[in-house]
Order: C-alpha cells, then structure tokens, then sequence
C-alpha cells in the first residue's frame, strides 16, 4: 500500500464524515426552527456559519479526491 491509497482512505473517511456532519447540522436546523419552544431562532447566525464551513471543507475534500491518483 503506497502514500495514495492512504491518502484516498482518509479523504473518503473525510468525506464520510461530513455527510454524517451535513445531517447533524440539517437535525440542529430543525430543532433551531421549531417556534414551539423558547429559545427558536437563536442559532440562526451559528448554523450559516457552520453551513458554510461545512460546504467549504466538503468542496475541498471532493478536489482533493480529484487530485490524489488512484
């Protein structure tokens, strides 16, 4: 097993990973939007952020695979 093979091995467990994140966040999404309890909305800001980051650390592990050799 050489450098490549590993590195695709942790890019694909990165990946992962985040799709496991993706729906952490689209549960806390949710919950945040629920007006049935206080505290509704209060995430707002964190939750664009974290949407962000997520979307940002995903794009670049999907060029990453593009880039390591098979």
């Amino acid at each position: 097993m050489n450098n490549n093979t590993h590195k695709r091995e942790v890019l694909e467990s990165l990946d992962v990973l985040l799709k496991s994140v993706g729906d952490q966040l689209n549960i806390l999404e949710a919950l945040d939007k629920d007006e049935s309890d206080s505290g509704s909305y209060d995430l707002h800001d964190q939750l664009d952020n974290l949407f962000a980051a997520h979307h940002s650390l995903a794009r670049c592990v999907k060029r990453s695979m593009l880039v390591v050799p098979q």
